[in-house]
């Protein structure tokens, strides 16, 4: 086993880019950190590459700080895993937490915390589902782009997306900053009534090769189980498709509500992912 580094982004793509590509939404998270920052120069924490066996890369990781070690493989290889951490802790870089499938994650956190006696625990526990062919379902109104003149209640929304979806808190400073670059660049969505009332949102994020990611799928208590959340992601995913071969999200393994809603309209989990932190 042998832990080769990338010298840049560009470089990490030329020789990962094409394995990678061929399952996109699961390698979505690790992509866009590379993907959004090509002239990037690289410090020996922010490392990325891959451990080789036989001539053949079998785990590939990027470690974006400030967010977790991301890793990725086809096939699961525990020799792999420990060749990683080794090279992690001899070279004394910096690590948050890591994310990937449940083997992956969960054999890593092990196997550091016997090295370090340092503890992870599991932030988010989600599927990777993957929408090819869309079924069809009720509508309820008209989805619309959302404006600034929505960015109050969009706000609250986005917050409490946060604090129910992702068990996080986000400042009033970066929730503004990632709303108007939301809003200026049209990518959320609403559904509204005839009183003008947001019924429910979902925002377009990561575009990848042939598909797209969606998230942000929020309804307030008081509209759920209305059928509106359907409605608008019908709408939304209809439209999408008209461009992208497929569309992709993340879901909490922990809200088979939602999960159901996502199946209904004809996606599918293609694997699992774990957010763990070092505590």
């Amino acid at each position: 086993m042998e832990v080769i580094i990338a010298k840049s982004n560009p470089e990490f793509l030329s020789q990962y880019g094409e394995i990678l590509s061929r399952c996109p939404e699961k390698s979505q998270l690790l992509m866009i950190n590379v993907v959004r920052s090509p002239e990037q120069v690289l410090t020996k924490n922010e490392c990325r590459g891959a451990v080789w066996h036989d001539q053949r890369p079998i785990l590939i990781f990027v470690n974006p700080l400030p967010y977790n070690l991301q890793l990725y493989s086809d096939e699961f290889n525990q020799e792999a895993i420990d060749s990683l951490i080794e090279y992690l802790i001899l070279n004394m870089i910096e690590i948050k937490g890591v994310q990937g499938n449940y083997q992956n994650s969960h054999y890593f956190a092990d196997q550091y915390y016997e090295k370090t006696t340092l503890k992870f625990r599991t932030r988010l526990s989600m599927d990777i589902m993957r929408l090819d062919q869309l079924k069809e379902v009720p509508i309820q109104e008209k989805m619309a782009i959302a404006s600034f003149a929505d960015k109050e209640i969009i706000k609250e929304f986005e917050r409490a997306f946060f604090e129910e979806a992702l068990n996080d808190e986000i400042s009033e400073e970066d929730l503004l900053k990632r709303l108007n670059a939301q809003l200026e660049n049209q990518q959320i969505v609403v559904l509204k009534n005839q009183s003008n009332e947001i019924l429910s949102m979902a925002m377009t994020s990561r575009k990848m090769k042939d598909g797209i990611a969606i998230s942000l799928v929020y309804t307030p208590k008081k509209y759920r189980n209305k059928g509106f959340s359907q409605s608008l992601l019908y709408q939304l995913c209809s439209e999408l498709l008209k461009t992208n071969r497929f569309v992709t999200l993340f879901v909490d393994k922990t809200n088979p509500v939602s999960n159901n809603l996502y199946l209904k309209l004809g996606f599918i989990i293609t694997t699992d992912n774990y957010d763990m932190v070092i505590e």
